[in-house]
């Protein structure tokens, strides 16, 4: 399993993907919005992949790019998905193949209602904080 880590240093903030033996796989800099645009774009080629394979369409390659677009004034993201398919496939295997890409895992996520919890460790101890 790949865990993701995020540091901060003076002048920059990267990800780190480790894999199960620790070892690093990538380093890189990013910005927050990357990593949940990135989530959502391979979320979505792997599902219309897994759609693609197991309906035998003859699909040579699926690329996925995500822009994700912040108004502030309204508080409301929009993620535009770009879905690009190859390969020989007719209008209604494409029409499948979008349909399953609108139901993938992350999507149904970002889609639906969100709680978010957290908790604070201070130098090893769980510590129970109020936030008013």
């Amino acid at each position: 399993m790949t865990k993701i880590e995020v540091r901060k240093s003076a002048n920059s903030k990267q990800i780190v993907l480790i894999n199960e033996k620790n070892a690093v796989l990538e380093v890189q800099e990013f910005d927050p919005s990357d990593l949940l645009a990135g989530a959502l774009a391979k979320c979505t080629r792997s599902t219309v992949d897994k759609e693609a394979q197991r309906r035998n369409y003859k699909v040579s390659n699926v690329g996925v790019k995500v822009d994700l677009d912040r108004n502030r004034e309204t508080k409301v993201s929009t993620f535009m998905i770009h879905l690009e398919i190859e390969g020989e496939v007719t209008e209604s295997q494409l029409k499948n193949l979008h349909k399953a890409a609108e139901k993938s895992y992350i999507r149904r996520v970002l889609s639906q209602p969100i709680q978010l919890y957290s908790h604070v460790h201070f130098n090893g101890e769980k510590l129970s904080v109020s936030i008013d």
